[in-house]
């Protein structure tokens, strides 16, 4: 999986993973910190719906598979320390919200 961390202290990273990525990392709850990006199926479909080079959304209905990868990955997503609705912030917003719980 891609992963960007982002070095709060030489103790504590933050580590940033695409939602897929959680199920194949079993080190995120040795992570200090765990923040949830999330957002609701309206807006994953409208990020989402000019890319063909999704392949769990190229099926016949998209907006069904994402409702059903949200309930998936819900239980794992509530494990996190902090979630963060990124449908109602700019990139900027969410950046600097990450930072502030990185502090």
């Amino acid at each position: 999986p891609s992963l960007v961390s982002i070095q709060r202290s030489s103790t504590s990273p933050i580590v940033i993973l695409a939602s897929s990525a959680l199920f194949s990392c079993d080190r995120l709850v040795a992570s200090p910190v765990v923040i949830c990006l999330t957002a609701d199926e309206g807006t994953v479909m409208e990020r989402t719906k000019k890319y063909k080079h999704r392949p769990l959304l190229n099926v016949e209905d998209p907006k069904l598979k994402i409702r059903m990868l949200l309930a998936k990955r819900a239980p794992l997503y509530a494990k996190a320390d902090h979630v963060i609705d990124t449908g109602k912030f700019t990139a900027r917003q969410v950046v600097e919200k990450i930072m502030e719980i990185a502090k």
